[in-house]
């Protein structure tokens, strides 16, 4: 990914969340083998991407062999894959790497059934496959815990909790460190000089 191709964990900027994400990295080793992921959570523009991927490198360093996919491509390239076996060799490595970056989870297509898609249930599928062996998950995500309503009690974004189900939410939340990235978007000063 040529955007962060100097991305390192001695890149990031020194705040009280980074702090949180250097110090999982430093101990990379020891949060794959006990299957601790992290959830990185906060408006866009934060650097949730870019602190996972400083942590996938501290893996790669390792000789890790990590995977990042943003949800949206990992949706379409299963829903792409025509043949059964290649598809199937593609979900083992989703499942069984020993990282697991999903970059911009909320980010993909669930349909109007909601919690009944196809969507929800194979990120489920996932989320479940990886918890039951004890592989860690880094998430991105946008989306808040819980849904937010307006005074009047209209619904104005979903949170995890609204948009999938109780047990995606339960198991990320047992073994990932949650870091909510605060702040404006970094990415508005790259173009307003």
């Amino acid at each position: 990914m040529k955007r962060y191709a100097n991305v390192t964990i001695d890149t990031l900027p020194d705040t009280t969340e980074t702090a949180y994400v250097r110090k999982y990295a430093k101990n990379i080793l020891k949060n794959i083998e006990r299957g601790t992921g992290m959830i990185l959570m906060g408006p866009v523009g934060t650097g949730k991407t870019t602190a996972a991927i400083a942590v996938m490198r501290e893996a790669i360093d390792i000789g890790m062999k990590p995977l990042f996919i943003p949800m949206v491509s990992l949706l379409d390239t299963i829903l792409s894959m025509q043949n059964a076996e290649e598809r199937m060799k593609f979900e083992n490595r989703v499942r069984n790497c020993p990282l697991l970056v999903l970059d911009d989870l909320g980010g993909e297509y669930i349909g109007a059934d909601g919690k009944l898609s196809w969507a929800v249930n194979k990120i489920d599928a996932i989320v479940t496959e990886r918890y039951n062996r004890m592989k860690p998950i880094i998430i991105t995500t946008n989306l808040y815990i819980d849904d937010k309503y307006d005074s009047n009690n209209n619904l104005v974004s979903s949170g995890i909790k609204g948009r999938y189900n109780d047990r995606i939410l339960d198991r990320l939340r047992s073994t990932s460190k949650l870091i909510v990235m605060r702040g404006q978007s970094k990415r508005r000063t790259e173009y307003d000089e």
